[in-house]
This record gives C-alpha cells, structure tokens and sequence, in this order.
C-alpha cells in the first residue's frame, strides 16, 4: 500500500498537466497552426488551408486565429502551385 501512496502525487500531478493541456484554448490552436505551417512547407495548401479555417472555426479568439486569417488571406491572393506528386515505386 505505501507504494501505491508515493504514486498519487505522480498522477495527480499528470492528470493536472493534462487537464491544463487540455483546457488552453490558445495552445491547442498554436499546435494546429503549427501543423499547418508544416504542411505549406509540404506544398500541402490544400490541407494547410482547411487547418487554418478550423482554427478560425474552434478559437475564434485566440491570437493564433488572427495569424490563421491572416495566412488564409495570403493563400487566397497568391496562386500555389499543386504538390508535386508522389515518385513511383522502383520496379
């Protein structure tokens, strides 16, 4: 039973990173423009785009939503040229 005690405080204590992860509006929405920075360096604009949307969409107020409409204005006005395309398997 004392080893099951000296693990609580652990827990409790990863339960309440995880919880504040959770519960931070401004960086669930910086990771999701992240990821979406990551795929314009991808040439993915296309998923890219619908990332920043969705930022716009689930945190409206967030400062990583005024980027995201900021970025999306940008990719509205410049033309990107399509992703390359996958190289075939070597016979």
């Amino acid at each position: 039973m004392r080893l099951a005690m000296g693990r609580v405080p652990l827990l409790l204590g990863v339960v309440g990173v995880l919880w504040a992860a959770c519960a931070n509006p401004e960086g669930q929405a910086r990771e999701m423009y992240d990821l979406a920075q990551f795929e314009e360096q991808q040439r993915n604009f296309t998923h890219a785009q619908s990332l920043y949307a969705e930022i716009l969409e689930a945190y409206p107020q967030t400062a990583s939503a005024a980027r995201a409409r900021a970025r999306l204005a940008q990719l509205s006005e410049t033309p990107q040229a399509p992703a390359p395309a996958a190289p075939l398997p070597a016979p």
